[in-house]
């Protein structure tokens, strides 16, 4: 009497444990402005703990949400740097149109590196004129 072929059992199933992504200690990047990313915003996959934004058009109408698109709206002109010590994966990008302005956001991580926003502005020089009367002459700004 022969006997059947011996069944081998499946081999064991697990599943692929993903590779874990590494990031830089700080990321930079550009957004073009030319057209509106509306609320919620766009879908950005960068973790980090603080951002800073930059931009050679206005800040005003530009807002984060951290980690979901139905968190509160943080504006970007008004809590520039931000820092968020619990850090987050992803954050949601609102924006308005700005014909040929860009946006561009430093991302931090792990407080490994942090950016802030140079301000520069050129004092006006001061006009002096002479005032003369019958008394006496003067100096004055205009």
């Amino acid at each position: 009497m022969t006997m059947p072929p011996r069944i081998k059992p499946p081999e064991e199933i697990t599943e692929e444990v993903p590779l874990p992504v590494t990031y830089a200690d700080y990321t930079v990047r550009r957004y073009p402005l030319d057209t509106a990313r509306l609320e919620p915003g766009e879908r950005i996959d960068l973790p980090g703990d603080s951002l800073t934004a930059y931009t050679n058009g206005v800040l005003a109408g530009c807002y984060i949400r951290l980690d979901s698109p139905s968190a509160d709206a943080i504006p970007l002109n008004e809590f520039n740097p931000y820092r968020y010590t619990k850090g987050w994966k992803r954050f949601y990008l609102e924006t308005p149109a700005q014909a040929g302005k860009y946006l561009r956001l430093h991302i931090g991580r792990e407080a490994s590196a942090e950016a802030s926003v140079q301000i520069t502005a050129v004092a006006p020089k001061p006009v002096f004129y002479t005032i003369k009367s019958a008394k006496a002459t003067h100096f004055t700004e205009a």
